[in-house]
């Protein structure tokens, strides 16, 4: 027999091949007047003559008219000799022996003119991707990073919990926005940046199993793919292939309303820069940055695998008493890095003196206060949602990302998790025959409340998942879901919403909610009387999603789906792929429960909070499955404060909530972690659980957090009174 668990988390023309001998191109640029002398006498590593010489317009309409593929060969075509050879050995698609060669005529001998600074940006783009690609190759990186020896300094990071993609993509993008500070430079170094960001959506690489050698594995299949991207990116650009895609995601914003990707890539004149400038040395500086962003990242995992966090010791309320070597007084608060211990006796432990000296080493140059300023900046940026690392947006100075601790579960999480685990304990104690299993099942669609917008009357959303903000592993879950299951013997394991979207029953479950929207879609949703099933805008970098399904269209089993940025799309429910859909708490409650109740091979008990009992459940749920079995379920009792009302983790998020608890010294029963500083262990907790069940007259009420607090004391004492008197009989 299964029980199953819910918890939701709060916590980017026609072509027009030319043959044989071209036609030159007029010399005369729609919207440009002047002589070839004058327009020559433009400074040719000024941004600004690219569209004052009107090579902007000149290279868009060449590219729109005559085609993407080899535009690059057709333009030294029919701009050579007055269009007068045959063939072009003009290749600029080939980093590593292509011949992108750099103008060696004067401008003025051009036809037209504009092509000198069209031939100019070529180059130029040509020499950076060349740099990066060689700047990127494995020996070189491997040997900068020196992975072995940060296993041995600090451990080695855990294979789940972050993508090594990720953390490249967003060290190198901020590496590149930070050389794009420099004037000169920063037109190609924010063009070429996007480039990395699209490593982030990586599938993640195959880990070696020589633990030393596993960073330097991931490391080099990631810089492989760089490379590989960098390769790809140079084709796309110069006519190598048909699809130009690419460029739409990474270009920055056009200038000049260019129309095609290319044009729109070379925009602004951002590639005509001074000769003066040394493109390599330049990659090199970006690449140093990115490296040591890695190495940074890299060890705060290693870190946060062994179960390390950032612990703001409130009883240390002076510089005197900040004492654990590593930690910092600032802003009258005690910082350090600290884990949980696993006896009684310790609350928790330092990170040994020995591992935080090493922060300061050259090969890792982690400032500690940049770092703890960082980790707290990170709760204050995100106080509604799960705070995640994040790459964009921070100091480009080489200091670490934010947000590498994850969301603290409050007290009425941790009941409703303790709760299952009971529940499993007393099925497999009576079912001996039976595997019991919990499944705690985390919604990563839940929206990303700062991107909630209107367009019209229709509210739109971009959801955690697509964001993702949701792929790095919850620690604070993780450490207790590892103390409930040693401590009542019972196995779990942990789902996203992708892995329930991959259940073989769910095609033929949606295909008759929607065949049945008109009498269920008012049932879920009263107020709009539609289904909330969403599907992100799959167009690059939008992710928009109709929040309650509004404009939804359904012709059988096919529902088109309305961005209002970039028009409609669709899926097929019989032969499409569901693993995008998101869909509304109701919908998803009820999609669950069929889900449960189709499974041939388990027995399904779910565990919710009394808040999805009573009314809720009878119209959410029982009155759209009238005819079907339904799952048990067992409701955990609510967590109240002194009004009556449930402690809400969307209110103890916001900074003056629930500050006479913490008056009261009762804050520890608001997140994980000031639970066990407290003194209490998980078990203290999971007994206060376990009695409820063994006595069901107290699972089915309510509980204040007063109530709470004066059990677990009660439990707490007890406990200690039983190791004092074991103490005494050695």
């Amino acid at each position: 027999m299964y029980s199953s668990l819910k918890l939701s988390l709060s916590i980017f023309g026609l072509l027009a091949p030319i043959l044989g001998h071209s036609k030159p191109v007029p010399q005369r640029v729609i919207g440009v007047s002047g002589s070839p002398e004058l327009i020559c006498s433009l400074t040719a590593a000024d941004r600004t003559t690219w569209d004052n010489s009107g090579a902007s317009v000149f290279l868009d309409n060449f590219v729109r008219e005559q085609g993407v593929r080899n535009w690059a060969n057709n333009l030294d075509q029919r701009t050579t000799a007055g269009g007068t050879i045959a063939d072009s050995n003009l290749d600029c698609t080939d980093l590593r022996t292509g011949n992108c060669r750099s103008p060696n005529v004067l401008c003025t001998q051009f036809t037209p003119p504009q092509v000198s600074f069209i031939r100019n940006a070529m180059f130029t783009c040509h020499s950076l991707l060349r740099a990066y690609q060689e700047e990127l190759q494995d020996a070189i990186i491997n040997e900068i990073l020196m992975a072995g020896g940060l296993v041995s300094d600090f451990g080695q990071p855990a294979e789940q919990g972050y993508s090594i993609f990720g953390v490249l993509a967003g060290a190198f993008t901020i590496a590149a926005a930070a050389g794009a500070a420099n004037p000169l430079i920063g037109g190609p170094l924010t063009a070429v940046a996007g480039i990395f960001g699209i490593l982030g959506s990586f599938p993640d690489p195959t880990d070696a199993d020589n633990l030393r050698n596993d960073i330097d594995a991931r490391l080099a299949q990631a810089f492989t793919a760089s490379r590989n991207q960098v390769s790809t990116l140079a084709q796309t650009i110069f006519g190598g292939v048909d699809d130009t895609s690419l460029l739409a995601r990474i270009s920055p914003p056009a200038t000049n309303s260019e129309t095609t990707d290319v044009g729109r890539f070379f925009s602004g004149g951002r590639f005509l820069i001074p000769a003066t400038v040394n493109l390599d040395m330049e990659v090199r500086a970006v690449a140093d940055r990115g490296i040591r962003l890695v190495r940074q990242a890299l060890v705060i995992r290693a870190l946060k695998t062994q179960g390390y966090f950032v612990w703001i010791d409130t009883g240390a309320t002076t510089f005197e008493a900040c004492t654990p070597t590593g930690s910092r007084f600032m802003n009258g608060k005690c910082y350090k890095i600290a884990r949980f211990a696993s006896s009684l006796q310790s609350r928790i432990e330092d990170i040994p003196a020995d591992t935080v000296l090493k922060f300061g080493n050259e090969q890792y140059n982690i400032v500690i206060e940049d770092f703890y300023n960082n980790a707290e900046a990170c709760q204050n940026a995100n106080p509604n949602s799960d705070g995640q690392a994040q790459f964009e947006g921070l100091p480009l100075d080489g200091t670490l990302p934010q947000c590498f601790f994850n969301m603290r579960p409050h007290i009425g999480n941790m009941t409703n998790v303790s709760t299952a685990f009971a529940v499993a304990k007393g099925l497999k104690k009576h079912h001996e025959s039976r595997r019991v299993r919990v499944s705690l099942d985390l919604v990563d669609t839940a929206p990303y409340s700062p991107t909630t917008t209107k367009y019209g009357d229709v509210v739109y959303q971009k959801s955690l998942r697509y964001l993702q903000k949701a792929n790095e592993s919850n620690s604070d879950f993780e450490s207790l879901l590892v103390q409930l299951g040693a401590e009542c013997g019972v196995e779990y394991r942990v789902r996203k919403q992708t892995d329930i979207l991959q259940d073989p029953h769910l095609r033929e479950i949606l295909q008759d909610i929607v065949a049945r929207r008109v009498e269920i879609a008012p049932l879920l949703e009263p107020r709009y009387k539609t289904l909330g099933i969403r599907y992100a805008c799959p167009t690059p970098d939008c992710g928009l999603a109709d929040k309650h399904g509004i404009r939804n269209e359904y012709f059988g089993n096919q529902i088109k789906f309305q961005c209002p940025v970039h028009g409609s799309y669709q899926i097929d429910l019989e032969n499409g792929d569901l693993k995008f859909l998101e869909f509304n708490t109701p919908l998803r409650g009820l999609i669950r429960c069929r889900l449960f109740a189709q499974d041939p091979v388990s027995s399904w008990v779910q565990i919710k909070g009394s808040d999805y009992a009573g009314f809720y459940a009878e119209q959410m749920v029982l009155r759209p499955l009238q005819g079907s079995c339904t799952p048990i379920t067992v409701y955990t009792p609510l967590i109240m404060d002194w009004s009556g009302a449930k402690i809400s983790k969307s209110l103890y998020v916001r900074p003056d909530a629930y500050e006479y608890l913490r008056l009261s010294n009762l804050s520890y029963l608001l997140n994980f972690r000031e639970f066990c500083a407290a003194g209490f262990k998980i078990g203290t907790l999971y007994k206060l659980v376990e009695g409820w069940i063994n006595e069901p007259k107290r699972l089915f009420r309510h509980y204040t957090i007063y109530q709470i607090h004066q059990e677990l004391l009660q439990i707490l004492n007890s406990e200690r009174e039983s190791l004092k008197e074991a103490e005494k009989s050695k």
